[in-house]
């Protein structure tokens, strides 16, 4: 039979490991660990969506090794919940049976209202047929979705702070200190070889346990981060978001809150403030390195004859099935020469992504996040991840580079960094290009075509007019915003016309959802929602009348 199993799609789950993807079968791309893992629902077919099963918090449970491609279980839920939210189907193969309840009694332990709800699970093992109970708390809340990185999201909830480990290391020479922050200990002390050249003996590592980070605590992690002492699982803790300011009583956040808008730290309002800045670094980027260079590094690379078809003057005396057919040719080429980077190492090309697991490896080669280097500080990285060979146990840097010249250079992005390429190669051959958001963890872009349609264009899918792609993927989208700036060289004051919204929301063209769906799941409502778009709107416009009059 098989078990119907739910897993992470993010990348980054709190208290799992980092899960990607199952196939049919059994066969696992990422190792599975001894956590607890979930499964749910079982029967021959896939279930009906109403019973769909949500986890977004899950406590670990060290309850046993999953080893050769079996896992423990099956599990049954006294109740489903009817919120399948960022999660995606798996099968995996096995030999069992199912505990099945004829009743969905809820526990009738008593409880405050305020406490997270909690469900029993029972386990059955088809080996000694003996049973055991697992007590979990489970955060039920809908709009508690995973978010990557990328986004820098807090993951508290009203319920529950999240609690983060800060690891401590005392140079016994220097008496500095060395900290990780949301890291394991193994990350942690490979980090201290990587940098310091020593191996610390457990007994040197204290371990304390954060619940609340105050901004005075915050500030202090920056500079030990900026220092290059500082080693963590994600940079949310560390980001200055504009929300930050009001803890300092600055009048416009103070303004926001007699207003009544939402403004969490980590939220919509950030989020937005934080990609109009992103996107005025990419057109000072462009202002730095002419379009010229750009053009001419297409045709060395690209190749003559393409490149003279990806011009605009050339580009668009063409119809539009043939234009989309020169852009697809041209995205081809680009996921081909730009591979999107997971874990590849540097010194024996071993990924640990795509190699075979061995049982003990649980943690991948992702060791964390640190300070870029003066060198890939050149390259405007605002981070760089670093990982450390499963293979030869070399180690492998990742700078996130905010530059064109260094991604092709370098050659190696994700979604960020070739987005941003793509926006920039596409205008330099003359095209109106827009750069595009998703708030649920990817970056795209769009053309227009004949002045009247706007593409969309996935360099790292090296897809061409296919807006649905994310949600067959099962994505339930909230925001998708598109940046535009004029061309390069347009006088434009505060007041100009222009073309095309500078900020626009493109959520219902990424989805069949209809709008009252989408306001649902959005933190803010379309009153706020509108009163923050016209917000950065006008920072962007400020910022073009600037760069236009210098």
């Amino acid at each position: 039979r098989n078990i119907i199993i739910l897993f992470d799609k993010a990348g980054y789950a709190d208290d799992l490991t980092e899960i990607s993807e199952w196939e049919p079968g059994g066969k696992m791309k990422t190792s599975m660990v001894s956590f607890l893992m979930v499964a749910t629902y079982f029967c021959s077919v896939f279930p009906a969506e109403n019973h769909a099963i949500s986890f977004s918090r899950i406590l670990r449970r060290n309850v046993q090794q999953c080893k050769n491609n079996e896992i423990l279980g099956p599990f049954t839920l006294e109740r489903p919940l009817k919120n399948k939210r960022m999660w995606q189907w798996g099968l995996f193969r096995r030999r069992t049976t199912i505990l099945s309840s004829t009743t969905e009694e809820r526990s009738k332990e008593t409880r405050m209202d305020n406490e997270i709800p909690s469900y029993n699970m029972k386990i059955q093992s088809l080996e000694n047929h003996q049973h055991e109970s697992v007590h979990l708390k489970l955060n039920t809340d809908p709009s508690d979705t995973l978010e990557n990185d990328e986004k820098n999201e807090e993951h508290n909830t009203k319920l529950e702070k999240k609690v983060i480990t800060l690891l401590s290391y005392q140079d016994p020479n220097t008496k500095e200190i060395w900290n990780g922050l949301g890291v394991s200990q193994r990350r942690f002390t490979a980090w201290l070889n990587y940098t310091l050249e020593i191996v610390p003996k457990e007994c040197m590592i204290s371990s304390s346990e954060i619940t609340d980070i105050s901004p005075l605590d915050r500030d202090h992690l920056r500079r030990t981060w900026s220092e290059g002492r500082l080693i963590c699982d994600r940079t949310g803790n560390l980001t200055v978001y504009k929300s930050d300011s009001i803890a300092n009583g600055e009048s416009d956040n103070s303004k926001c809150q007699l207003e009544g808008t939402k403004n969490k730290r980590g939220g919509f309002q950030d989020l937005l403030h934080l990609y109009a800045e992103r996107f005025q670094g990419i057109l000072q980027d462009e202002q730095e390195e002419t379009n010229l260079f750009l053009i001419s590094w297409l045709y060395h690379e690209y190749g003559i004859n393409e490149t003279q078809q990806l011009l605009a003057s050339n580009f668009q005396d063409r119809n539009e099935t043939e234009q989309l057919q020169i852009l697809q040719h041209f995205l081809d080429w680009f996921r081909s020469s730009f591979p999107y980077f997971y874990d590849r190492c540097d010194s024996c090309g071993a990924s640990f992504k795509e190699d075979p697991k061995d049982d003990d490896e649980d943690e991948g080669t992702f060791l964390g996040y640190v300070f870029p280097s003066k060198e890939e500080l050149k390259g405007n990285a605002g981070r760089t991840e670093l990982y450390q060979c499963h293979k030869c146990q070399a180690y492998t840097r990742f700078p996130r580079f905010n530059k064109v010249q260094a991604v092709l250079n370098l050659k190696r992005g994700r979604c960020g960094e070739y987005s941003m390429l793509i926006y920039r190669m596409l205008g330099a051959a003359g095209h109106e290009v827009r750069w595009v958001v998703d708030w649920s963890d990817h970056v795209w872009n769009e053309i227009l075509l004949n002045k009247k349609k706007w593409v969309h264009l996935d360099p790292c899918e090296a897809a061409v007019d296919t807006p649905l792609l994310y949600q067959d993927w099962g994505k339930q989208q909230t925001y998708i915003l598109g940046f535009s700036s004029p061309p390069l060289g347009d006088k434009v004051s505060k007041h100009s016309v222009l073309k095309y919204p500078v900020v626009e929301d493109l959520t219902k063209k990424y989805t069949s959802d209809t709008q009252t769906t989408i306001d649902k799941r959005r933190e803010e409502s379309p009153r706020e929602f509108a009163k923050t778009l016209a917000k950065n709107t006008g920072i962007l416009r400020e910022y073009f009348s600037k760069a236009s009059s210098s």
